[in-house]
C-alpha cells in the first residue's frame, strides 16, 4: 500500500513537472532509460549475491529474504513502468496536452517519473549494499570469535 502512495506522490510531483514549458529531446529518454537499466542491474545482482548459508538463525534469513523479496518486485515493477514510460515517450515523449488554459508538456512528465523510479532503485540499492555488508562483517565477525 505504501508504494501506491509514494507513487501517486510521484505522479503529483511529476504532473507539476510537466507544467513546465520545456520539451527535453527524443535521445534525453533514451539516455534516462539505460540509467535506470544500469541501476537495475546492479541492484539486482546485489540481491542475486546474498548468502544466508553461515546465518544459522532461520527467522532471521526468512525476514530478510521477504523483505529482499519486497524490493525485488518493486524493482521489476519499476522497471516494467520506466520500459513502458520509455516506449510511449517514443511516440508521445515531444507533445504538449492542453486541458482548458493549462498545457502540460508529456515529456517533463516522463522525465518527473523516471527520476522518481531511478531514486528509488538508487535508494534501495544503496540500503541493500549496506545491508549485505553488515551481514557479512557479522558473519566475520562470529566466525573470528569461535577461532
Amino acid at each position: 500500500m505504501k508504494h501506491v502512495f509514494r507513487l501517486g506522490g510521484a505522479i503529483l510531483l511529476a504532473t507539476a513537472l510537466s507544467l513546465v514549458p520545456f520539451n527535453p529531446p527524443i535521445d534525453f529518454f533514451s539516455t534516462f532509460y539505460t540509467v535506470i537499466g544500469i541501476f537495475f542491474s546492479i541492484g539486482y545482482s546485489i540481491v542475486l549475491g546474498f548468502d544466508f548459508s553461515a546465518i544459522q538463525n532461520v527467522e532471521l534469513v526468512s525476514r530478510i529474504r521477504q523483505n529482499i523479496r519486497g524490493v525485488v518486485r518493486s524493482f521489476v515493477a519499476y522497471f516494467f513502468l520506466s520500459t513502458t514510460l520509455f516506449l510511449f515517450s517514443g511516440k508521445f515523449g515531444c507533445r504538449e496536452v492542453r486541458i482548458g488554459s493549462v498545457s502540460f508538456s508529456v515529456g517533463m512528465f516522463i522525465i518527473g517519473l523516471f527520476t522518481y523510479f531511478l531514486a528509488f532503485i538508487i535508494f534501495n540499492y544503496s540500503i541493500l549494499q549496506k545491508l549485505k555488508d553488515q551481514l557479512s562483517d557479522d558473519i566475520r565477525l562470529r566466525l573470528s570469535e569461535k577461532d
